[in-house]
């Protein structure tokens, strides 16, 4: 009867570890709204954890000049911006965005390590991708914009 009592406490804790530490993220979505005209802001509305750092950086489409920075997400949001150009405003363009994420285990919070998993296991959607270096699953989304 022992064994059968250790089994069964066994299985439970395998069973509950499996839920509370090996729980997968929802599908990550991020909308993206870009406002501010030459000094441009980017908003986003997310699921990502909260306390998530996140880089986004602004260039001209053709290369040249960039600005961009570390955000955290707070309340299911990252108010990014405004940027501008070495020289101020923003000129009329058309503008590449690049929203990415350090891989989990780079991520300065520690909750959000947690729920990542290890190497971003647990982070899932249309915005994730393995990193080039390797490290584990990370954001990596891309877009375009003009400035008129």
């Amino acid at each position: 009867m022992k064994i059968i009592t250790k089994g069964a406490a066994v299985l439970f804790f395998l069973t509950y570890s499996n839920l509370v530490y090996a729980k997968a993220l929802p599908q990550e979505y991020m909308n993206i709204s870009v406002s501010g005209k030459n000094n441009p802001i980017i908003d986003i509305d997310t699921n990502l954890p909260e306390g998530m750092q996140i880089s986004v950086d602004v260039q001209p489409v053709q290369g040249g000049f960039s600005d961009g920075g570390f955000f955290i997400v707070k309340n299911h949001h990252v108010h990014a911006g405004p940027f501008s150009a070495p020289d101020g405003e923003m000129p009329p363009n058309d503008y590449l965005y690049l929203i990415t994420s350090p891989a989990a285990q780079f991520q300065e919070n520690k909750a959000v390590q947690r729920q990542l998993g290890e190497n971003g296991e647990n982070l899932a959607g249309p915005d994730v991708k393995e990193s080039e270096l390797g490290i584990g699953r990370v954001i990596d989304k891309k877009g375009t914009f003009r400035i008129p």
